[in-house]
């Protein structure tokens, strides 16, 4: 029986060509019922309830020749069920199902000779939790599917797999991570030749490099993605290898031109449907609109992306949009800044509410099936026990001897179990303390949070004695507009130093540290008028 399934290899950045469809509530409702039914039925009925899915729901699943035999081994038909029933909730952004039929599909294939199958479903675990912005969780599951890569010695596969680890790595902004899989991917897809993979390597390698800061590397490696993936590539993935290299000549200055390529980029992403490589897109736009001084158009781009976010159910790049805009609003609009870092803030403690709850989860699932595996257990040790009083009814002789050692094994046993189950106590106990310190820290930022909003209504209430300079207040009234240092710099005809040192004597005398608190300081006391 053969079985091919696309695996996930790109997560991060502008690697990932994912389209995300709308799932009817009666699609969902119809896998569901069949998943239900399939996990009580019996092994000749699983087999017809499998075929039916292949044929229907899940075909895009499996080969146009699939077909199930009626010998074919249950434990590999259980994890392909259950992983193909968790990628069809997966595409369709309905990630707690996929998560909970996903680890059905490692239950049954665990202990297994299905490798492969197996890896497969760890890498998509990997990818779900990369979608809920649970990074840490998405490496854990990445690298044991790495190591059943490595295990086969499928080198396809382990270049996925490192591809997919570095995109983790750069998500969770820790690109120093990435770059030693990224590197290693590079140089097995040079040795296959495979040049639509060499491409895909290749852009992931420059957004490694780029977020290190290793601009000109990242320059280079996108430069060469651009030419192989139009010499040789997928045409529909050339937009996203050109935003990879709007973001390296982003990184060097070259403004114009990454405006120019990722413009191109945004167009064809927008003809293509391909909604998230858009959101990422969106938010570079953004960036060297604000660089060109465009800010309505920076304006424009981040609001979009939050659109996209919230389409796509990714609250980690809606958090990052409303961050963007809180800075862009900080030069001109306290409130409207103030505003949106409230809800970067919502969005960050949704962000970690979600994680705790799947962890919280995740142990119930595991706490449970230790609870089952200790009953099974006790009703083996009680059939065991009875077969010893039938027998020693038989052979007195004997009995004595075997209730020994059967005793002596129930007590052993018997330990074993109240040990695991007391340190599963533990670990529960553990994991609900660390839930709340998180929480603890979780008010701690709100309340900074609010205090920092109070300071923000209390400034220039106090400091009528402050007395400032002709030139600091020229430097004010030039910063409140939105200029940079340099900017400064040259509309009074001095040093960027010297308007830094001015800053820094105007921050002193205020007490305050940000160009929002002073924004608010020079619109109380008249020095500039409020837009």
């Amino acid at each position: 029986m053969l079985y091919m399934r696309h695996r996930l290899i790109a997560f991060s950045g502008f690697s990932i060509l994912a389209v995300t469809t709308l799932l009817g509530a009666s699609d969902s409702l119809s896998i569901a019922n069949d998943i239900e039914k399939y996990r009580s039925a019996t092994v000749q009925e699983k087999v017809h309830i499998a075929q039916k899915l292949f044929d229907t729901d899940l075909q895009e699943y499996a080969d146009t020749t699939f077909a199930i035999s009626e010998r074919c081994d249950v434990t590999y038909l259980n994890g392909l069920v259950y992983y193909s029933a968790a990628n069809y909730m997966y595409d369709n952004s309905h990630y707690q199902p996929a998560i909970n039929y996903n680890m059905q599909a490692e239950r049954s294939l665990t202990g297994s000779d299905s490798l492969s199958l197996l890896s497969d479903c760890l890498s998509l675990t990997s990818c779900i939790y990369v979608r809920l912005s649970d990074f840490t969780s998405a490496a854990a599951y990445s690298e044991r599917s790495l190591a059943l890569d490595r295990q086969t010695g499928d080198s396809a596969r382990i270049s996925s797999s490192l591809n997919t680890m570095a995109a983790i790595w750069i998500y969770a902004n820790q690109p120093q991570e990435s770059e030693k899989y990224i590197v290693e991917g590079l140089q097995i897809e040079r040795r296959l030749n495979r040049p639509r993979f060499l491409a895909v390597r290749l852009g992931m390698a420059s957004e490694v490099f780029v977020q290190e800061g290793k601009y000109a590397e990242g320059l280079q490696f996108a430069r060469e993605a651009v030419e192989v993936e139009t010499q040789h590539g997928d045409p529909r993935k050339i937009p996203v290898r050109r935003s990879q290299l709007a973001a390296a000549l982003y990184g060097l200055g070259q403004y114009e031109e990454a405006r120019a390529q990722a413009l191109e980029a945004n167009d064809s992403l927008r003809t293509l449907g391909n909604v998230t490589s858009m959101l990422i897109n969106c938010r570079l736009l953004a960036n060297i609109e604000r660089q060109l001084g465009n800010y309505r158009n920076a304006e424009s781009f981040l609001k979009e992306c939050i659109s996209l976010s919230q389409q796509t159910h990714n609250r980690y790049q809606e958090s990052q949009a409303n961050h963007q805009l809180a800075e862009l609003y900080s030069l001109h609009n306290a409130e409207k800044a103030i505003e949106y870092w409230r809800e970067y803030a919502r969005l960050n403690e949704l962000i970690y509410n979600d994680k705790m709850a799947r962890q919280l989860q995740s142990f119930n699932v595991k706490y449970q099936m230790s609870e089952q595996q200790h009953q099974l257990e006790e009703q083996e040790r009680r059939l065991s026990y009875n077969h010893i009083i039938l027998a020693a009814c038989i052979f007195l002789l004997l009995v004595s001897a075997a209730l020994v050692v059967v005793l002596a094994r129930m007590m052993k046993v018997r330990g074993e179990n109240n040990e695991l189950l007391r340190k599963a106590n533990e670990d529960k106990d553990e994991l609900l303390n660390q839930a709340n310190e998180q929480y603890l820290q979780a008010e701690t930022a709100r309340q900074q949070m609010l205090e920092a909003t109070e300071h923000f209504d209390s400034l220039g209430k106090d400091d009528d004695d402050i007395e400032l300079t002709g030139r600091e207040l020229q430097v004010i009234q030039l910063l409140s507009k939105g200029l940079l240092s340099k900017e400064v710099a040259d509309q009074l005809h001095i040093s960027v130093r010297t308007v830094d040192t001015h800053k820094n004597h105007i921050y002193r005398k205020l007490g305050i540290s940000t160009t929002i608190e002073l924004l608010k300081y020079a619109q109380q006391k008249g020095i500039i008028k409020e837009e």
